[in-house]
C-alpha cells in the first residue's frame, strides 16, 4: 500500500507478506506453520510545533489570506 499524505513530502508506505504452510503427517496428526512480516514507513511533516505555533498546519491557518502565497520570481512567500 502506497499513499500520499494531504501535506507536501507527507505519505506512508505499508508491505506484508503471509504465508501458510500446511502438512498432513498422518490421518490424525497434521502440522501447520503460519508466518506474518509487516513494515511500515511513515514519512512524516511537523504538523504541530511547541506550543502549537510552529507547526505547518496552524502556520497555514494563521497565514492572513490578502498575503501572497508567492513572490514575483515564483519562490514561496516568507513572513
Amino acid at each position: 500500500m502506497n499513499q500520499e499524505g494531504i501535506i507536501v513530502n507527507s505519505g506512508l508506505k505499508r508491505y506484508s507478506v503471509r504465508s501458510n504452510l500446511n502438512m498432513n503427517i498422518t490421518d490424525k496428526l497434521r502440522l501447520g506453520l503460519r508466518i506474518n512480516a509487516n513494515q511500515t514507513d511513515n514519512n512524516l511533516v511537523q504538523s504541530e510545533g511547541s506550543w502549537g505555533r510552529e507547526g505547518i498546519v496552524i502556520t497555514a491557518l494563521m497565514y492572513h489570506p490578502n498575503l501572497p502565497a508567492y513572490n514575483k520570481d515564483g519562490s514561496i512567500a516568507s513572513i
